[in-house]
């Protein structure tokens, strides 16, 4: 699970935290970077969030991105339940 702080992506690069995060874990282990992925924007509840994570949703294409408030709350059950979804996938 990839945790993304929305208010931090930048409107011009919008991938880069994304992209650094992959960055990183491939050259450590590059098994890593082959593995399934679930990313979640956080701080949904700050200005200018939905446009933002409209832009980085258009920017991966068909990945899912999960939307989240950890102040509010707002998107934690759909989050937990793929959690859990995927979990029970892999068998652990």
């Amino acid at each position: 699970m990839h945790l993304i702080d929305v208010s931090t992506l930048e409107p011009e690069n919008i991938l880069s935290s994304y992209n650094t995060v992959n960055h990183e874990l491939a050259k450590h282990n590059p098994e890593l970077s082959n593995r399934q992925q679930l990313l979640v924007l956080n701080k949904m509840d700050t200005d200018d969030a939905e446009e933002t994570a409209g832009r980085f949703r258009e920017a991966l294409g068909d990945m899912e991105v999960l939307s989240v408030s950890a102040l509010s709350g707002t998107g934690m059950d759909p989050l937990i339940s793929r959690v859990l979804d995927l979990l029970s996938r892999s068998g652990l």
